[in-house]
């Protein structure tokens, strides 16, 4: 949950930050916020009113804000109404809606405002990306959403995909947990496979990019999502589960434009259980004795609460999930660099974000850096490159609240200054906070993301295009982890230490030619083309117990005394496809797509590695007849019609087994 900055004033002198250069900059903002926040809601006045439609219904979830000043803003609600405080001195607000022109209202004192929202016809001529290729939003047949980027940028968050929530009907979205940059579990109209995978197909610039979306939110251009199976046959095997097709910024003719986003956002818990306090937790257990007949009255305390009854007599109260719980933050800076001439145009940009998490020890830092680049060799022939390059500095807390949240609320937290790991004198019970201690716990991972793609599109004739593209997906992520003896890991027991190297390598070279034509009332367009995949995830694993010391955390494996383990995985799949499309449309009124798609797949068992993927959509765009065009009301009617089959090629590959023996110890041999 997310609040306006200054309403976290009052924790930035208590608040670490994590280096100076970023202390400056909220203490910066801070202060600004300081000296203008008391004038402005000193001078602040209330507008109301209502947002409707041309047909008089009311526009539910209108984004209605000062003219000029995107920071001060609302929505309507069920009713379209809404009220916003806003400067005294503002004249206009401007309110907006998807897929409807965007108007500004004047203000007149004590008069509430009334908006009537035309549709944008425009909208419908938009060019929208669907598999290999581009079509008018108009002349789509198969299911599908289009996301511009003012819809991307609205909200700042770690993964661009979570800008998709509430905006895509049949998409299910939510957080896989509060960690910092945890994933996103996500479907498109459900589930469609008990074992395989259920997430869409995501591709970036023509390369699919896996699940963890980590681009910078700044750089996406536009997010289309092709749900029905008409539209996602295209994609064959890989389609069943929906398509997320996401194209980045490119540079443009013109002057060199320069431009900078940035945020800082809190967070904290929106909602956590109730927890009993030691007062509490006492009579509840008094109760309990006394159904059971073993208490009494207040003599029989020390029996029932034993090693807690000092702590009880003396209301000795402690709320472990309080402890843990700290307020989070989240920070991002981005440069965006284009320009371009008749021939050369670029686009190139930088991020760098940081959050940290709402329990300590769990935060991370993202840099971004993103490049593309269209050079034209001829006037018909043109080279173009996009490259997105992520690195992510991750340290992940173990989950604690599973223990907290049933620990009894007392206990001695520290002893003689610092964490005390046994705080219940028991001998046995680690205290939640005991990976705070310094040098006790460290759960990092460092991933560096590489995905680019190199092309060339070739007019060979008027209206007939060879277009060619080699892309590459590389991935490593290095994970190491540490936990002492008296950490919630370690349980008393012994210290424990892993690390693992996992490297993802993917290739894909995509070729296709395209023809289009109009006769008359007819247009055709016509697509073929053919796809080589190859991936190759590479694994390496070490770990142990009993670390001679803790200082070499994961970063000496030969230190490991007990339980010594190496594993290491090796998996390679390819794929090969073959695909076609046919778009029709006559008179602007009638629209057919009939695509088909064949599939090779490696990882599928020898006779059943092929298969054949058709699709059929047709479209009637009933607005155009006579009998409706003049109907004001309606800007776009079109009943659509589809029938597709798409597959799931998301099952385990047949690879070679790990192969584990036990090592020997190596002092100071880095694994």
């Amino acid at each position: 949950m997310q609040y306006p900055v200054f309403v976290f004033i009052h924790l930035c002198s208590a608040k670490t930050m994590k280096n100076m250069k970023q202390s400056r900059f909220i203490l910066f903002v801070l202060s600004f916020l300081v000296m203008s926040v008391g004038n402005v809601y000193a001078q602040n006045v209330t507008v109301t009113g209502t947002v409707l439609d041309s047909t008089g219904e009311p526009v539910i979830g209108a984004n209605v804000k000062v003219a000029g000043k995107s920071s001060i803003g609302t929505i309507t609600d069920f009713e379209g109404n809404f009220s916003l405080s806003v400067p005294a001195d503002t004249k206009k607000l401007e309110i907006s809606y998807i897929g409807m022109l965007s108007q500004e209202a004047v203000i007149k004192p004590g008069t509430p405002v009334k908006v009537i929202l035309k549709e944008d016809t425009e909208e419908l001529d938009e060019v929208v990306v669907i598999g290999y290729g581009t079509v008018k939003k108009r002349d789509l047949t198969g299911s599908m959403t289009s996301i511009k980027q003012a819809d991307i940028i609205a909200v700042p968050t770690t993964n661009a995909l979570e800008s998709l929530q509430g905006k895509v009907a049949g998409l299910d979205m939510t957080k896989s947990s509060g960690q910092t940059g945890s994933g996103l579990s996500f479907s498109i109209r459900g589930n469609r496979s008990l074992n395989a995978s259920n997430v869409p197909l995501i591709i970036v610039d023509g390369v699919p990019y896996g699940t963890d979306i980590d681009i910078n939110p700044n750089v996406i251009e536009s997010m289309e999502i092709l749900k029905d199976a008409s539209s996602t046959a295209i994609y064959g095997s890989r389609g069943a589960n929906g398509v997320i097709l996401i194209t980045t910024k490119k540079g443009a003719v013109g002057k060199t434009k320069v431009s900078y986003n940035g945020y800082y956002s809190i967070n904290s818990v929106a909602a956590y259980p109730d927890r009993m306090n030691l007062s509490e937790w006492a009579d509840f257990k008094r109760e309990a004795y006394r159904t059971d007949g073993q208490w009494g009255g207040p003599e029989d305390d020390a029996k029932i609460f034993g090693s807690a009854y000092d702590a009880v007599k003396s209301n000795q109260n402690v709320d472990w999930v309080d402890m843990l719980m700290q307020t989070g933050s989240q920070m991002s800076h981005s440069v965006n660099i284009s320009n371009g001439t008749e021939k050369t145009t670029f686009n190139l940009a930088f991020e760098y974000m940081s959050e940290d998490g709402l329990v300590k020890m769990d935060d991370m830092d993202r840099y971004n850096a993103t490049l593309s680049l269209s050079h034209k060799l001829t006037d018909n022939l043109k080279l173009n490159a996009n490259v997105v390059y992520t690195y992510l500095d991750q340290n992940i807390r173990r989950d604690p609240f599973n223990r907290s949240i049933y620990y009894a609320p007392y206990g001695h937290v520290y002893k003689d200054g610092s964490i005390n790991v046994l705080p219940f004198n028991d001998g046995q019970t680690i205290s939640p906070i005991a990976e705070e201690v310094p040098g006790a716990y460290k759960n990092n991972r460092l991933t560096s993301h590489l995905v680019g793609n190199v092309g060339a599109t070739w007019n060979i004739i008027k209206d007939l295009t060879l277009t060619s593209t080699f892309g590459f997906d590389k991935k490593d992520i290095r994970t190491g982890h540490f936990a002492d003896t008296y950490t919630l890991d370690g349980a008393g027991n012994y210290s424990l230490a892993d690390a693992t190297n996992h490297s993802d390598v993917n290739w894909s070279w995509e070729n296709t030619l395209a023809y289009s034509f109009t006769l008359g009332k007819h247009n055709l367009s016509l697509m073929a083309g053919n796809a080589l995949y190859k991936n190759v995830a590479e694994e390496y694993k070490g770990a142990g117990h009993n670390l001679i010391s803790s200082t070499m955390l994961f970063y000496n494996l030969g230190g490991l005394q007990d339980s010594q383990q190496i594993s290491s995985s090796y998996v390679q799949t390819t794929m090969a496809s073959f695909f076609g499309r046919i778009n029709y449309k006559f008179n602007e009124k009638y629209l057919m797509t009939v695509t088909l798609r064949q599939d090779g797949s490696s990882v599928l068992a020898k006779d059943h590695q092929w298969g054949v993927f058709p699709s059929v959509a047709l479209a009637w765009r009933m607005n155009e007849e006579n009998f409706l065009k003049n109907v004001e009301q309606l800007s776009n009617l079109k009943l659509r019609l589809s029938y597709g089959i798409s597959g799931n090629s998301a099952v385990s590959a047949l690879f070679h087994q790990p192969m584990k023996h036990h090592i020997h110890h190596f002092l100071n041999n880095l694994l």
